[in-house]
């Protein structure tokens, strides 16, 4: 199996302590604290959080969606658009 995801500094912690103190955490709003979206200020460490975001959905699709992985897990065809497309109901900080 292959993990894919961007960091994950969950509170608690050492690297969420670290990041907190120096100010790149682009929320706190701990529901957004998942595998699969950056929290961490993309633009001030040099690179867009689009880009992040983009490059993250492209790694994904690229594995789940290999044939030969759907053919063996057909049940993760469901799942890939709950991962891509979180639910859009969830407040965003700027």
């Amino acid at each position: 199996m292959i993990e894919d995801t961007s960091i994950g500094p969950f509170p608690g912690t050492l690297i969420f302590d670290e990041l907190r103190a120096d100010d790149p955490l682009s929320t706190e709003d701990y529901s957004r604290f998942t595998a699969v979206e950056p929290v961490i200020d993309c633009d001030r460490m040099g690179i867009g959080r689009k880009a992040v975001v983009r490059k993250l959905a492209k790694a994904y699709v690229s594995f789940y969606l290999r044939p030969s992985y759907v053919l063996r897990h057909p049940y993760m065809l469901s799942m890939i658009p709950q991962a891509l497309f979180p639910r859009s109901d969830r407040s965003r900080d700027s």
